[in-house]
């Protein structure tokens, strides 16, 4: 059979010399390797499925760590976008609280010609953008023992307001004959509102 094999090369024209030759394995080691179990698919695939399911969970408790660090960045910057809008509506009530100084007072009034103290204050938060029942204007504010430029300063039982401006002093339409002013808080025992 060797010999059919050679001159079958010989006749395509590849020499005998050319080729290696093939060396079988004995049958010994033929025979052990069959006699080997191979495992199934299945189990070496039952062997992977706790070592995936374990990446699994470690990945799946990454994706949760990292969506839980997106979303609270998220609410520290809305927080700190929500109170920088809030200081800056502040600094306007304040600003447009100044120009009313020195505009007469007028009982019921609610206009720069005349206005009495909670006229005054709607007015200054109108001009600003905000809406503000005509009287106790606290109703619908949030109560604050940190008061803040801005903030609404309610006196004498809720019979006076004005409005903070800080450094312990506010601006109100104090009555007739003071008119509208910036004066120190303390000339009546004072609670303090802030803009929920």
């Amino acid at each position: 059979m060797v010999a059919a094999a050679a001159g079958l090369l010989v006749a395509l024209g590849v020499s005998a010399l050319a080729a290696p030759p093939v060396q079988a394995a004995p049958a010994h080691v033929l025979l052990q390797e069959a006699a080997t179990p191979q495992p199934p698919a299945a189990s070496v695939q039952a062997g992977i499925r706790p070592g995936l399911e374990r990446v699994s969970a470690a990945a799946k408790a990454l994706a949760k760590k990292k969506a839980a660090a997106i979303a609270k960045a998220a609410k520290k910057k809305a927080k700190a976008k929500a109170a920088k809008k809030k200081a800056a509506t502040a600094h306007r009530i304040v600003s447009i609280a100044r120009t009313g100084i020195g505009r007469p007072y007028a009982w019921g009034g609610t206009g720069p010609r005349g206005w009495d103290c909670s006229g005054f204050v709607r007015w200054v938060h109108a001009k600003a953008g905000i809406e503000l029942p005509r009287v106790r204007q606290w109703t619908v504010m949030k109560r604050t023992s940190e008061p803040k430029p801005g903030d609404l300063v309610v006196q004498n039982g809720g019979s006076h307001v004005g409005i903070y401006t800080g450094r312990g002093r506010m601006i109100s339409a104090l009555g007739t004959s003071l008119g509208t002013r910036a004066h120190p808080v303390s000339w009546m025992p004072a609670r303090f509102y802030t803009l929920a």
